[in-house]
């Protein structure tokens, strides 16, 4: 059974609707790019959300450093890169563990302060918005979408 999960997030006042398909018919339609100077947690952030979006997905979504991106249509972008930096989302002008998820065109930026903001905005994005739930340290809940749209425009927010 081919079943389509559309996850729909409270819009910003004014914004417009963004939609990112991250996979359709179980074939990824996005990669996973980290900054080339990311620190370990976004590092692990950034292998954290290949390895759940592949579960979720059910085939392998590609991690990448700049520069070995795919030719997928749409990316997103793990921790200070490029696409971060001039939307204004740098790290040091973010609390330590403030996390942002925005639109950014057909890409979804995903980042936050140093140390760890960026593996925040990841686990918020992976619970908040994609359904994964860790029960305890050997129980979790992960879905399974062989189609995956997401639309929102930003969540921001910090512990």
């Amino acid at each position: 059974m081919n079943k389509a999960w559309l996850l729909i997030l409270p819009l910003l006042v004014g914004s417009t609707a963004f939609g990112l398909t991250l996979a359709t018919d179980g074939k990824p339609q996005v990669d996973i790019i980290v900054a080339a100077e990311a620190n370990l947690a976004e590092q692990q952030a950034a292998t954290e959300l290949g390895d759940y979006l592949t579960r979720i997905i059910g085939a392998p979504v590609a991690v990448v450093k700049p520069g070995e991106a795919t030719l997928m249509s749409a990316h997103v972008y793990v921790g200070p890169t490029g696409p971060a930096i001039r939307a204004g989302l740098l790290p040091d002008k973010l609390g330590p563990e403030e996390w942002v998820i925005r639109a950014a065109g057909r890409d979804l930026i995903v980042t936050g302060g140093r140390p760890r903001g960026t593996l925040y905005a990841v686990y918020h994005l992976l619970e908040d918005v994609l359904g994964v739930y860790w029960w305890n340290p050997w129980e979790e809940t992960v879905p399974a979408a062989r189609t995956l749209e997401l639309k929102l425009t930003e969540l921001r927010g910090q512990p």
